[in-house]
């Protein structure tokens, strides 16, 4: 059995399951995810304070709160051109 990402995300992909510790595809290595994250925190100094579904709960519930999504503000890639856009204009004019 082949154990390339590309092999291992094909068979993995034709599992008739939901199952993500069957379809993340480490079994065979040395990579074990939750000692992966647990590293990352240490070293990042991360420290959650929510489950991640705890945090999609509190969005679901807040969502009807705000129904405009066509608010830029709510899109990173529309806040970013504008952050640049901003940046590139402050620079043209401090060459003039």
């Amino acid at each position: 059995m082949k154990l390339d990402w590309k092999s291992i995300w094909l068979r993995k992909g034709n599992k008739d399951t939901n199952d993500l510790l069957v379809l993340n595809g480490y079994e065979n290595t040395n990579i074990y995810p939750i000692i992966v994250a647990k590293k990352i925190q240490d070293v990042l100094g991360f420290d959650p304070k929510h489950t991640v579904a705890d945090s999609v709960n509190e969005m679901m519930e807040n969502i009807t709160e705000h129904e405009d999504f066509s608010d830029s503000s709510y899109y990173n890639i529309e806040t970013y051109k504008r952050f640049f856009e901003m940046e590139r204009r402050n620079n043209h004019s401090r060459i003039l």
